[in-house]
C-alpha cells in the first residue's frame, strides 16, 4: 500500500504546474519533502476569500512560513502530505499565528504524528553559509491565474545575501500562490519564499538563520 501511494504521488506530480513553466520540473516524491505542506487560509479582514500560500512542518506543533501569509489571520486548513490539495494525508484547522517581519509561524492544534510522508524539516542556522542552490516545492497556479493543486519541486540559483534576506534565480516561475514555500538545500531549510519572481527580477527569501533565533523562542525549541 505505501508503495502504490507513492508511485501515485509521483505519477500525480510530473503533470507539473499550468503556468510559468519553461524548464523541466523535478519529479515530486513525497517521502523526500515530507515537510511541505498546504495553507488555505481565511483572514479577519478582506473579502471572505480563501487565500493559498505554502509552508513546511518544523516540528509536532508548527508550520513555518512567511509573514504575509499569516498576519490577520483568522483560521487556517493545514494540508499535509499532500501531492495534490485534493488529496491530503492529513488536515488539521487552526486559528493561531505570529509573525515577525517577514517570518511567520502557525500553531497546530494537537501533536502530528510523524510518517514516512509527513515529517519536519531541519532549520538552518546563523552560522550556515548561504549555498549556491536550493529546491523549492510549491503549488503554482493554474491557467487562469487560481491556486494550483499539484505539488512540484525546482532548483533555484542563490546570491547576494543581505542580513534577513537573499535573491534566487530559476527556469520555474513561482506565483503568489507559492509564498510562503521552503527553499531546502542537503535537508535544511534556508529560506522562505516571501516575494515571488516578476518581470525578470528575482524572486526573495527569508533567511531561516537569520530568525531562527525567534523561532526557537516562539516554538519553545531549546537554544
Amino acid at each position: 500500500m505505501k508503495f502504490a501511494f507513492a508511485f501515485l504521488a509521483l505519477v500525480v506530480a510530473v503533470q507539473g504546474r499550468s503556468t510559468g513553466l519553461d524548464a523541466p520540473i523535478t519529479a515530486v516524491s513525497l517521502a523526500e519533502n515530507p515537510w511541505v505542506v498546504h495553507l488555505r487560509i481565511a483572514y479577519n479582514f478582506g473579502d471572505g476569500q480563501l487565500k493559498s500560500c505554502v509552508g513546511s512542518l518544523i516540528n509536532e506543533r508548527w508550520v513555518l512560513t512567511s509573514t504575509a501569509c499569516v498576519m490577520n489571520l483568522r483560521y487556517a486548513w493545514i494540508r499535509y502530505g499532500a501531492a495534490n490539495v485534493n488529496n491530503p494525508e492529513l488536515v488539521t484547522e487552526t486559528s493561531s499565528s505570529r509573525f515577525n517581519n517577514r517570518v511567520g509561524l502557525i500553531r497546530i492544534n494537537s501533536e502530528i504524528e510523524f510518517t514516512p510522508t509527513i515529517s519536519p524539516v531541519e532549520l538552518a542556522t546563523a552560522r550556515d553559509e548561504l549555498p549556491e542552490t536550493g529546491t523549492l516545492c510549491g503549488y503554482g497556479a493554474q491557467e487562469d491565474g487560481s491556486a494550483g493543486e499539484t505539488l512540484s519541486c525546482f532548483e533555484f540559483t542563490l546570491s547576494e545575501r543581505r542580513h534577513d534576506v537573499f535573491e534566487g534565480t530559476s527556469d520555474v516561475q513561482t506565483t503568489v500562490h507559492d509564498i510562503g514555500a521552503p527553499l531546502v538545500s542537503n535537508g535544511k531549510q534556508i529560506g522562505i519564499l516571501v516575494t515571488p519572481a516578476q518581470s525578470g527580477s528575482p524572486a526573495l527569501f527569508a533567511s531561516v538563520g537569520a530568525y531562527k533565533v525567534w523561532i526557537d523562542f516562539e516554538t519553545g525549541f531549546p537554544f
